[in-house]
């Protein structure tokens, strides 16, 4: 009539059974040892279940768990918060270089602007290995490096307006 698992199913089931249920098992029961072994096993941890002492939580176990996840949610908003602040600094450090160029030096507007939109390049690709990387270093160790970038960024860009100065000098000197 039905499979073997059928009956352990029902045998396992938690709740009361129909009468067809029952009296489909009581039939098997009379016929399959195994099932019958089954079923004394599981009427056995039952028992066992219900005469086991009920163990009471301590009272403040849900306080320490509500703290518990308010600290971590506050952690995880100020990482998230540090990684905006970066970004940010890195952003305005980034323009405010591209318009010292651009001010200082108008004629290599267009230069300028190919140098500028590869070093946001360069700095995309970088952001993207920050983010593994700030996952694994603590906050100082990334400000440190952080200043490493930008005196990198600003040594570039001195050395391009001296070599601007270095041409528009050596300009005058053939003028005159």
């Amino acid at each position: 009539m039905d499979s073997h698992e059928y009956y352990e199913e029902l045998i396992l089931k938690d709740g009361d059974l129909s009468g067809e249920e029952c009296k489909n098992l009581k039939a098997h029961l009379e016929e399959c040892e195994k099932c019958q072994k089954l079923e004394e096993q599981w009427k056995s941890c039952l028992n066992l279940l219900s005469k086991a002492p009920m163990v009471e939580p301590k009272a403040d176990i849900t306080g320490k768990w509500e703290q518990t996840l308010q600290v971590r949610t506050f952690e995880k908003e100020m990482k998230n918060q540090n990684r905006q602040i970066i970004g940010t600094i890195i952003l305005i450090t980034v323009l405010s270089i591209f318009s010292c160029t651009v001010l200082l030096s108008p004629e290599f507007l267009i230069p300028s602007t190919i140098q500028a939109s590869q070093i946001l390049l360069l700095l995309a690709g970088l952001a993207n290995q920050f983010r593994t990387i700030l996952s694994m270093l603590r906050l100082p160790v990334l400000i440190f490096s952080l200043g490493g970038i930008l005196a990198v960024i600003c040594f570039v860009v001195i050395n391009r307006i001296g070599i601007n100065n270095e041409e528009n000098s050596n300009e005058g000197v053939e003028q005159s």
